[in-house]
């Protein structure tokens, strides 16, 4: 059998979630626009960092449109369908677009190592027994439940300093959450795990979470009485902020100095000096990269933990195919219900149909359609 770790995640997080999809083989027929953002943009960042090519506007503007040709193809296409609404489609493309520029314009200035491009969105299958490396899976693979294979995709691989990083692109609406979980996520140990297995002759730095946050920058806020709010916790960014200072004449930069001095009255300085310490090397509020390391024993200690997994669902598939027809407290699908529910489930309506033992078919009817191949990678 083949594991994921999205299908890791789903079983860990609630079964009946799971079952949904890697059983049943069953999605929304509504798509969520949450999770189309990251796709679209990660086939921006597949061509934006393409080997041997360098991130120019050319580049810029290539990989733009190769996102807008999946935009047209699984977006637009599907809008008479009802799977999405053509206004909220056309407003993500607006933002989808502007996010692509202000990634490029701001790592472009602000990366400090060139990243050698080794591979992008490369599929691997790594026999959990073995360590045999497959490049493409098989029927057998699939269906035979005694021999484990894990699935992973790497975004993007990249030599920096002689030594491999494997970069996951991450986007979402929340830096945070990622940076405070990396150092007990597993499946960055998994992802780290993987790279070690497909490249063993080569030196292995760790992961890189390329974070990109689901808004962009704002333009500071101008008063109606003149002058620009001194809010310390405004959503902009330090160069937006100076720019706008010295566009209405309330900021001047002497170019003689080594250093640009900057000229303005205290309060716009105290904002400035805010904004600057929001802004480092790893990023900013908006644009992350947190670079996480794993010792050999984190490795192996995670894949034992995925094996365990396996293991699980590999004990439940056998004995949902003995036992087709059991419903009572032997079934091994149940709920894990959360506070998480109301945003990360997609049949959360059928599911809280079904709290009361009601037959639910009629909604899976309605509600839901068989998944295609590309939605159950991951």
């Amino acid at each position: 059998m083949i594991i994921r770790n999205s299908e890791a995640q789903d079983f860990l997080r609630c079964r009946l979630k799971w079952d949904y999809r890697w059983n049943r083989k069953l999605e929304p027929k509504r798509k969520s626009m949450k999770l189309v953002i990251g796709t679209l943009f990660h086939k921006f960042l597949e061509n934006y960092y393409t080997p041997t090519i360098l991130r120019t506007e050319e580049q810029l503007q290539f990989s733009i449109k190769a996102m807008h040709e999946m935009y047209e193809q699984d977006i637009v296409a599907k809008i008479e369908t009802g799977a999405y609404d053509a206004v909220e489609a056309g407003e993500m493309w607006d933002f989808l677009e502007k996010l692509a520029k202000w990634y490029h314009e701001y790592w472009s200035q602000k990366q400090e190592k060139p990243w050698e491009v080794i591979a992008t969105e490369k599929t691997y299958y790594i026999n959990m027994t073995t360590l045999e490396v497959r490049e493409e899976a098989t029927e057998e693979m699939e269906t035979d439940l005694e021999t484990i294979w894990y699935e992973c995709t790497l975004d993007l691989v990249v030599r920096v300093d002689g030594k491999l990083w494997l970069v996951d692109h991450k986007t979402t609406n929340n830096l945070d959450y990622f940076i405070k979980n990396a150092e007990m996520d597993r499946q960055i140990s998994r992802y780290i795990f993987a790279l070690n297995a497909v490249y063993p002759e080569e030196e292995i730095g760790g992961l890189i979470y390329n974070l990109i946050k689901k808004e962009l920058p704002h333009e500071p806020a101008v008063l109606k009485k003149g002058g620009l709010s001194k809010a310390k916790d405004q959503r902009t960014t330090y160069t937006l902020y100076l720019n706008k200072l010295i566009e209405l004449g309330l900021a001047t930069i002497d170019l003689n100095d080594e250093g640009g001095k900057i000229a303005t009255d205290a309060a716009h300085m105290e904002v400035l000096q805010s904004l600057a310490a929001r802004e480092h090397k790893l990023g900013n509020d908006y644009l992350y990269r947190l670079p996480v390391k794993r010792n050999d024993a984190e490795l192996n200690n995670a894949m034992n933990e995925l094996l365990q997994v396996a293991h699980a669902i590999r004990q439940i598939r056998k004995f949902m195919a003995k036992y087709p027809g059991i419903k009572d407290y032997r079934h091994p699908i149940y709920r894990n219900i959360t506070k998480d529910c109301s945003w990360d489930c997609p049949v959360k309506d059928i599911c809280k149909a079904g709290m009361d033992g009601s037959d639910v078919t009629y909604l899976e009817n309605e509600l839901l359609e068989p998944i295609t191949k590309e939605g159950l990678e991951g």
